[in-house]
């Protein structure tokens, strides 16, 4: 038996990419410029007055820890540090199948049940076989709580239809697939079905067939065996799908919130992998060492820090204690490396003595300094901590 969350009728909805604008359009296909779309409204005479109020909240402000633990997970995907309630596995999920998660998923505020309070909507940013794009999760805030209502892993995408439900499909196996609708009612944060397709085994154990239920996961015992062909079922999906809404999200690569990661468990401020070359033009790129044993080093900053320093490091003498003394050279320098920053910097890495290391603030004052070397384990760019 496999669980599915079902959704459905979403009244009201209108995309608030910039909750501060003071918007109030319902059906928004872009509200890039506010102003005009209100003046538009005007001249059209649509009432407003019995719209919902849906910009009324700060929802940037009321879905901040969200947004914030949602952009770690999908900057850094590999961690281990993540929480493993739902939502977390499913973006965590959902960013390890992709390339650059950090701009292939974003995020909206909507209204989709129609209560005049925003959703906060994550999902990617492109759609891709369908005319709506995949949404991976959503949260709402009911009774002055954030609460999480739906989702689904990559196995169950959900996607908005035009007509305001949620349509979702998911898999079981080779002979166990499917599909549903849901509604979605004001004042409430969980989404009824309406009616689940799917298939599987019929009564004689071995023929592919068609069950319906309005129960919102694969049981046969509370289903009915329809009359469907395999071809009506895939006729039937594929009419759903045509009629599924593109949502417009802004990437979380433009997310900016400066002590997003100040004080998380797991998570440095500068972050330090090889870098992906693939994707070098996207980085500020600094060139130290350009010979056959050196790599490109990433150096991504989770938060914003100060005084970011890439120093050489020579002239080492080490003690009896087994602490060395050494001098620098700065080489790279910023005074401010800003969230979001990535800084891709060539260089060699030694497996014994280090040649290079890097230090900055954070915001609070606390110093970070560490050396570069090369593991002799695995080969991975690892660190000596040097702060003290």
């Amino acid at each position: 038996m496999l669980a599915m969350l079902l959704s459905g009728v979403l009244a009201g909805c209108a995309i608030v990419p910039n909750p501060s604008t003071g918007d109030n359009d319902t059906e928004v296909e872009n509200s890039v410029d506010d102003t005009e779309n209100t003046e538009n409204d005007t001249e059209a005479g649509v009432d407003t007055e019995n719209e919902p109020e849906v910009n009324e909240l700060d929802y940037e402000e009321i879905y901040q820890d969200v947004l914030d633990k949602m952009h770690r997970i999908i900057a850094h995907p590999e961690s281990s540090a993540w929480d493993d309630d739902d939502a977390s596995i499913i973006i965590q999920e959902a960013a390890s199948y992709q390339e650059d998660p950090i701009d292939n998923i974003g995020y909206a505020f909507m209204d989709l049940n129609g209560d005049g309070v925003c959703e906060l909507v994550i999902g990617n940013v492109q759609n891709n076989y369908y005319p709506g794009n995949t949404l991976h999760v959503v949260y709402t805030y009911l009774d002055g709580e954030v609460v999480y209502s739906f989702g689904g892993p990559s196995r169950n995408p959900h996607f908005l239809m035009e007509d305001g439900r949620i349509l979702f499909s998911a898999s079981n196996g080779y002979y166990s697939y499917g599909f549903g609708l849901s509604t979605w009612n004001a004042g409430s944060d969980t989404l009824t079905c309406e009616e689940i397709v799917y298939t599987g085994i019929g009564p004689d154990g071995e023929t592919q067939v068609v069950f319906k239920n309005n129960i919102g996961y694969w049981d046969e015992d509370d289903a009915y065996l329809t009359d469907m062909t395999l071809d009506d079922y895939e006729n039937e999906w594929e009419s759903y799908a045509a009629n599924t809404k593109y949502v417009e999200l802004v990437p979380f690569s433009q997310y900016s919130h400066a002590d997003g990661y100040a004080g998380v468990e797991g998570i440095e401020p500068v972050y330090v992998s090889y870098a992906d070359e693939s994707s070098l033009s996207d980085c500020e790129q600094y060139i130290l060492d350009d010979n056959d044993y050196s790599s490109w080093v990433s150096f991504y900053a989770n938060m914003q820090v100060q005084h970011f320093y890439v120093m050489e490091m020579y002239d080492m003498e080490f003690n009896d204690d087994g602490t060395f003394n050494y001098f620098t050279e700065e080489k790279v320098e910023y005074d401010i490396l800003n969230q979001g920053t990535e800084v891709a910097v060539k260089m060699n890495l030694p497996e014994t003595l280090p040649q290079y290391s890097f230090s900055y603030y954070e915001a609070d004052g606390t110093y970070h300094c560490y050396a570069l070397f090369l593991s002799g384990e695995d080969g991975s760019v690892s660190l000596m901590d040097l702060s003290n």
